[in-house]
């Protein structure tokens, strides 16, 4: 199934920084909505390579220091040293169990870890992106559910684009406690198979005003900065969902059925191998090796197509009665 790019209008979040703090925006401030969010163009990041490859967090230590006013790494590591980390899930999902299925939904928690009595958290600004071959669930603020480490005092705003929330919260005093920060539902698309990997996760972002993304007490103090920053350089690990196993046998292209396109490119595989040269990933081959010889040869190209001729007769038909015949 292509994936379906639309031109849009990209809404972007602006935080002012006041005297010592950002000026947050209220709760009901107007976002885009779901059908919205779907129309508006895909945001460009690593996210959306759609190259069934983790994103792992890097963090450019100069963005993070211009965001956070600061001018020193060493100053950070010195004074700003703390346990706090910040992660999503990395959840694996079983291809028989999707397969088949429709509107499948999966849940993933961004959570945080190592908050004590020497670390206060009230308040922060985060950027979180998607690969949007995924479908966000939700609407309104409603994207990111408030997860256990944010009490009932703590307000929050999203901004959404698709591939992109910009998540803030902002609490009265300094109650964030160790849990999930927030939760995200997506809807995996329609032809998922068998090795595809959807990242999700946090870069660093600085705005236009030179101001970024924070993690800090509500006070907003140069301690607070300075143990944000320390965050965002050294405790942020990004996550995934991931389709694992469960290919079909035959089933080389990984699109749920067994038809004359795996045949064919079990036959080019055979003619690259002969090559030294092989056309297909891991996965491919295990489903392109039907007969179970550890080769990928034209006797399994004629069994994918025996068993594609049966099919289309109307007839169920079994690997295992192919074989002997």
């Amino acid at each position: 199934m292509k994936i379906k790019r639309f031109i849009g209008a990209a809404l972007s979040i602006c935080m002012v920084w006041g005297a010592v703090e950002y000026t947050f925006p209220t709760v009901n401030e107007t976002v885009i909505t779901a059908d919205a969010a779907k129309q508006s163009s895909n945001v460009d990041s690593d996210f959306n390579k759609f190259d069934n490859k983790e994103v792992i967090y890097t963090p450019d230590k100069n963005a993070i220091l211009e965001g956070h006013q600061l001018s020193s790494v060493t100053d950070v590591n010195n004074y700003g040293t703390n346990n706090v980390k910040l992660w999503f899930d990395k959840t694996t999902i079983e291809y028989k169990d999707i397969s088949g299925k429709s509107h499948v939904t999966q849940k993933v928690d961004l959570n945080i870890s190592g908050i004590d009595g020497n670390i206060e958290i009230g308040k922060g600004t985060l950027h979180i992106y998607y690969d949007t071959r995924l479908t966000i669930q939700g609407s309104g603020i409603n994207y990111a559910a408030a997860g256990s480490a944010i009490s009932d005092s703590i307000s929050m705003s999203q901004n959404n684009k698709n591939g992109e929330i910009v998540f803030s919260f902002n609490g009265p005093d300094d109650s964030v406690k160790n849990g999930v920060l927030c939760s995200l539902t997506f809807e995996l698309p329609s032809n998922a198979k068998a090795a595809d990997l959807y990242p999700i996760g946090i870069k660093y972002n600085v705005s236009s005003s030179g101001y970024g993304d924070f993690i800090t007490n509500v006070a907003q103090n140069n301690a607070g900065m300075l143990r944000s920053a320390y965050i965002f350089m050294n405790g942020i690990t990004n996550g995934y969902i991931k389709i694992a196993g469960g290919s079909i046998k035959g089933d080389i292209s990984g699109d749920g059925t067994v038809d004359g396109s795996d045949a064919t490119m079990a036959l080019k595989e055979y003619a690259s191998l002969g090559q030294g040269i092989s056309t297909l990933t891991a996965a491919q081959s295990a489903a392109a090796d039907v007969d179970g010889s550890g080769n990928v040869d034209g006797s399994d190209a004629t069994m994918i197509l025996r068993y594609y001729a049966l099919a289309g007769g109307g007839v169920t038909p079994n690997w295992y009665h192919l074989f002997d015949q």
